[in-house]
C-alpha cells in the first residue's frame, strides 16, 4: 500500500488532474468494449458474479436518475479491495 508519494509523483500531480479532468469533459464516445472489459475485472476481483449484460446510459446523471434498488455498485468492494 502506498502511503507517501515520491517529490517526482508529487511533481506530477498537476499534469494528472489536468489529464482526467479533460476525460470527465470529454464528449468524445466511450470505448465501450474497453469499458466493459474493465467492468468485468472489476466484478472478477472481488469475486462477484460477472454481470451478464451492462447497462449503457446517456450519462453519468442518466444513470442516476434511471437508478433503481435493484442495481448494486461493485465500487465500495472494489475500494475496500485495495484498502
Amino acid at each position: 500500500m502506498i502511503t507517501q508519494l515520491t517529490h517526482e509523483q508529487e511533481a506530477q500531480l498537476s499534469v494528472y488532474a489536468e489529464k482526467w479532468k479533460q476525460v470527465a469533459l470529454s464528449t468524445k464516445p466511450a470505448n465501450r468494449p474497453e469499458a466493459e472489459r474493465g467492468v468485468r475485472l472489476a466484478y472478477e476481483l472481488v469475486s462477484l458474479q460477472i454481470p451478464k449484460q451492462i447497462v449503457w446510459c446517456d450519462s453519468p446523471m442518466a444513470m442516476f436518475l434511471e437508478m433503481d434498488d435493484t442495481l448494486t455498485s461493485v465500487r465500495p468492494l472494489i475500494v475496500q479491495f485495495f484498502e
